[in-house]
């Protein structure tokens, strides 16, 4: 399991966008939860497999990185 974000400073936690899939069936998606939980990092639970195939155009992740930014 990761190390939490909560760690970093908050003005580097807001800036990490975490894209995760439900569906994952190589990494449960409550390590995502648990690498963002206390921190200001965002985390985008996407309906999706590991791959992010369903949902990983360039255009969707712009709009993922423009809402960080």
């Amino acid at each position: 399991v990761p190390a939490p974000l909560s760690a970093l400073p908050p003005s580097v936690a807001e800036r990490v966008l975490v894209v995760h899939a439900r569906q994952d069936e190589i990494v449960p998606i409550e390590h995502s939860r648990r690498l963002v939980a206390g921190s200001r990092a965002q985390l985008i639970e996407v309906d999706d497999d590991h791959p992010l195939t369903a949902t990983s155009s360039g255009a969707q992740l712009g709009a993922w990185i423009d809402e960080v930014l």
